[in-house]
C-alpha cells in the first residue's frame, strides 16, 4: 500500500534555477528549512483535528496521540529534491493506563515485559483507516486536504528567502568571523 503524497511545482524555474546555481550545501540547509516550513500547518491542522481518545475507550490518556506527531525531513543526495514525512512518531507505546503506567510481567527467564503495547502509529492507521469494528475518521487526510495551499506557500516563501539572502551575501561578500 502506498500512502506518499507527492506534489510538483509548476512555473517556478526561475527558483529552482537559482537554487541550483547556488552552493550544493546552502541550497540544502534552505531546502530543509522550507520542508520544516511547509510541514508545518499540517503537522498542526493533524495535531488539532486527532481525536482525544482511541476510539470509545476512555482509559486512554487524553489527547495522547495528539502531542506524539513529528516531521522528518530527507534531502536527495544526487540533485536538489526533498520530502517531508508527518505523522505519528514511531517506537512510542500508548501506556496502559491513564497515569502513564504499564502492566510488567516476568517471562520464564526473570526479565520483564510491558504487557498490551499498543503503539502510537498502529493506534492512528487504525482511527485513520478504520477496522472491521470500528470505522475510519480520517483526520491526517483531511489535515493535508485542509493545510497543503499553505504548506506550498510556506515552502515557496522560504526557498524564496533564501535565494534573496544568498543574493544579498554575494552582492556584499563573504561573511568575516
Amino acid at each position: 500500500m502506498d500512502d506518499d503524497v507527492t506534489m510538483e511545482v509548476k512555473g517556478l524555474a526561475e527558483l529552482q534555477q537559482a537554487m541550483e546555481e547556488m552552493p550544493r550545501k546552502v541550497a540544502q540547509r534552505g531546502l530543509r528549512k522550507a520542508l520544516k516550513s511547509g510541514a508545518g500547518p499540517v503537522q498542526e491542522g493533524m495535531v488539532n483535528l486527532a481525536p482525544k481518545y482511541a476510539g470509545n475507550d476512555t482509559r486512554w490518556p487524553i489527547g495522547f496521540l495528539a502531542e506524539h506527531f513529528g516531521v522528518k525531513e530527507k534531502i536527495g543526495r544526487d540533485e536538489l529534491s526533498g520530502s517531508a514525512f508527518i505523522g505519528p512518531q514511531g517506537k512510542i507505546d500508548y501506556p496502559m493506563f491513564a497515569s502513564g503506567a504499564y502492566k510488567i510481567v516476568r517471562n520464564a527467564k526473570n526479565k520483564a515485559i510491558k504487557v498490551g503495547r499498543i503503539a502510537v502509529t498502529t493506534v492512528a492507521r487504525f482511527l485513520e483507516f478504520g477496522t472491521s469494528k470500528m470505522p475510519k475518521q480520517p483526520f491526517m487526510t483531511q489535515a493535508f486536504d485542509t493545510n497543503k495551499e499553505a504548506a506550498l506557500e510556506n515552502i515557496t516563501h522560504s526557498l524564496a528567502e533564501t535565494v534573496s539572502e544568498v543574493a544579498e551575501e554575494g552582492n556584499r561578500g563573504p561573511r568575516v568571523s
